[in-house]
């Protein structure tokens, strides 16, 4: 093994200052080489915020905000009737919340508008009316034909959704 020794390192000398500064830089001869990708960011940007003013103007922002259930209602919102869709047109604006559950008969999720998500979990048909009785939220399909199967894990607020078991 090698010994490895220190440098000794100077302090600067007033002759220093004295002396021709030689360094020239990293290059001697510099120009300007990337007006293209100067040229390419810039229309990027454009179409990005053209994009973006349609989205806004042309699109609804608070879909994005407040989750669309199964039958394109945007919660938290009064919806217009889409034609052929049995559910649709619904006025959710006290429902802020999206709820995701699958039925065991279907093994389709679907998504409801809710007022308040369980924060623990339902385990029986009891605690799940007693649920809907004290805050008023149904968990259920609108019309309440269709119910989550049981047992419902408590949920946590992701965004404004709230996933079944979210942590």
């Amino acid at each position: 093994m090698r010994a490895v020794t220190a440098r000794k390192i100077r302090s600067p000398q007033p002759n220093d200052l004295k002396r021709k500064d030689t360094f020239q830089g990293p290059a001697t001869h510099r120009g300007c080489t990337d007006v293209f990708f100067l040229v390419l960011s810039a229309a990027f940007l454009g179409g990005m915020i053209y994009v973006f003013y349609l989205s806004l103007f042309y699109g609804c922002p608070y879909r994005l905000l407040y989750g669309i259930d199964s039958w394109g209602n945007t919660c938290n919102l009064k919806n217009e009737k889409i034609p052929g869709v049995h559910y649709s047109g619904l006025d959710t604006t006290h429902l802020t919340y999206l709820f995701t559950y699958t039925n065991q008969s279907s093994h389709i999720a679907e998504t409801v508008c809710v007022k308040e998500c369980p924060r623990q979990i339902i385990r029986t048909q009891k605690e799940l009316v007693n649920f809907t009785e004290e805050t008023g939220s149904n968990l259920c399909r609108y019309d309440g034909s269709v119910c989550p199967t049981l047992p419902i894990a408590a949920t946590k607020l992701l965004l404004i959704s709230k996933p079944p078991g979210g942590k």
